[in-house]
């Protein structure tokens, strides 16, 4: 994909790089995500995604065993 497109009921829509922008932060504003972490990822990285989409959105990508080692 070379440019943001918007699917909406059945419909493909090319935005531009702030209506995209635009679109990803209401999502995300409106707990329409969910973030899954990498194990390859750093802590910071987890840690900010984590706080991008919500505890209650977050995965961390790795077995809760795992996770309360970190």
């Amino acid at each position: 994909v070379r440019r943001p497109l918007r699917r909406d009921h059945g419909e493909t829509h090319v935005l531009t790089a702030d209506e995209a922008l635009q679109h990803a932060a209401d999502l995300v504003r409106g707990g329409r995500v969910l973030g899954i972490g990498s194990p390859r990822a750093s802590l910071e990285e987890i840690a900010m995604l984590r706080r991008l989409v919500g505890a209650e959105h977050f995965h961390a990508g790795v077995a809760p065993g795992e996770w309360r080692c970190l």
